[in-house]
């Protein structure tokens, strides 16, 4: 059996280089490329460093920089100005960062695989007159790669909507394009979560809040866009766009969950990934907070579940809640699978000694129950993590912004912890 592999890509990650929507990996022919946040020496500002790693582990670095040539710096603001990393299938690298209502903060490198000339390629975008929020990215089974964005008007008077726009790249026209207004609702801003772009077409994953925006979201949306440029739901019922809320739910609005008010210690959901089979969809992972939490914070009391399409309806199970008086989970989540295995990734944050610390956990389920491990060791205060699937594996993205550290971690198919639990809750009783 494989082990657990794990290095260092960066050791000058900035405290704000944490989010849970972003796609900071991209993995393509056996290169990686990780985007992160980087100290610089400006307080409460970052440059944007992006970082490619060869199949032999040989690691090359450049910035994101300005038209002018300067490297390109923001503002630290924390779970919205993250990098989200693809690269096209002639090899170029996109990048797209620090928008929060922003107008767009576009790069991509001059020459394919070439991390040494990343430059703005704004001006070759589409729509660059609106302002931006929450960039995901992903490449298709031709090559192209989209983008979802959460759109704003540059002014707000009179707005009262925030929806979800796909652009598409055509990697021979070398070309950006509006390809679909995904989601829109009246008093509601969409959050994307996921994207993934199959033969059969764009796969989406996103939620809602009440408008502005708010820490905690209602209404968990998967939909896909088919080959022939229509909206479907799970069961193949076509929808057209925008879409609005609830139209293609996996988590609907539960009991007593209000979704027109924006604050951050009430019920709902909260972030999202999913994984594909040979199939299609296998699950969804997502954190949902039962209950109301007014003495708590924005991410507590949030259980990670996983959603399931068993034909006819959706089946949910709860895979592992921390009592707030243990600690949380994060709000960043992974899902895969390896080998037949659904994999779900997450991190668990808890006191030890004192201090608040993190360890990332994979939970995993061959078809006869969940079983529950530790990666690594714990981190200062908190880990957020991406994954992006590598050469007989998972890859990694975990970054422990509190030192400064971004981590690699490889989990092979045939992984085989030396701890392995059951229960959520014993893996959690030892976590001192």
């Amino acid at each position: 059996m494989a082990d657990l592999s794990i290095s260092v890509i960066s050791d000058q990650a900035s405290e704000s280089n944490q989010a849970g929507w972003w796609h900071p990996l991209d993995s393509f022919q056996g290169v990686e490329c990780y985007g992160l946040c980087k100290e610089y020496g400006t307080a409460g500002y970052h440059q944007v460093e992006i970082v490619r790693r060869d199949a032999d582990g040989t690691l090359t670095r450049g910035m994101c920089k300005n038209v002018d040539g300067t490297v390109a710096e923001f503002n630290n603001d924390v779970g919205h100005n993250q990098p989200s990393v693809v690269v096209d299938g002639a090899g170029y690298i996109h990048v797209f960062t620090s928008m929060h209502v922003n107008l767009l903060r576009y790069f991509r490198s001059a020459r394919p695989g070439d991390v040494s000339q990343m430059v703005d390629a704004t001006l070759d975008f589409p729509d660059v007159d609106w302002v931006w929020t929450y960039p995901i990215t992903g490449r298709g089974p031709d090559g192209d790669v989209y983008c979802l964005m959460r759109v704003a008007s540059r002014s707000t008077t009179g707005e009262n909507k925030r929806g979800g726009i796909l652009y598409r790249f055509d990697v021979c026209a070398l070309r950006w394009t509006r390809y679909a207004h995904v989601a829109e609702t009246a008093n509601r801003a969409v959050y994307p979560d996921d994207i993934a772009i199959n033969e059969d077409g764009v796969h989406l994953l996103f939620q809602w809040s009440a408008y502005p925006s708010s820490a905690v979201r209602h209404v968990g949306e998967y939909g896909v866009i088919g080959t022939d440029g229509l909206m479907r739901t799970i069961n193949n019922t076509p929808l057209p766009m925008p879409v609005t809320q609830g139209q293609l739910a996996y988590k609907p609005l539960q009991p007593g969950e209000n979704p027109a008010i924006s604050d951050g210690l009430k019920m709902g959901i909260q972030s999202a990934k999913f994984a594909f089979d040979g199939e299609g969809l296998s699950h969804i992972t997502y954190r949902f907070r039962t209950v109301d939490d007014p003495s708590g914070t924005w991410f507590s009391k949030f259980g990670v579940y996983v959603a399931t399409w068993a034909g006819s309806a959706w089946s949910e199970q709860q895979i592992a809640y921390v009592p707030p008086e243990r600690g949380n989970t994060s709000a960043a989540l992974a899902a895969t699978v390896q080998g037949g295995k659904r994999r779900v990734y997450f991190s668990v944050e808890y006191t030890s000694s004192g201090n608040t610390v993190a360890v990332i956990v994979l939970a995993e389920n061959a078809g006869s129950g969940w079983v529950y491990s530790v990666l690594g060791n714990s981190a200062p205060t908190l880990l957020r993590l991406g994954a992006a699937p590598g050469n007989g594996g998972d890859v990694l993205y975990v970054s422990s912004p509190f030192e400064a550290k971004v981590y690699r971690y490889f989990v092979p198919e045939d992984y085989s912890p030396a701890q392995q639990f059951t229960s959520f809750d014993v893996l959690l009783s030892i976590l001192v």
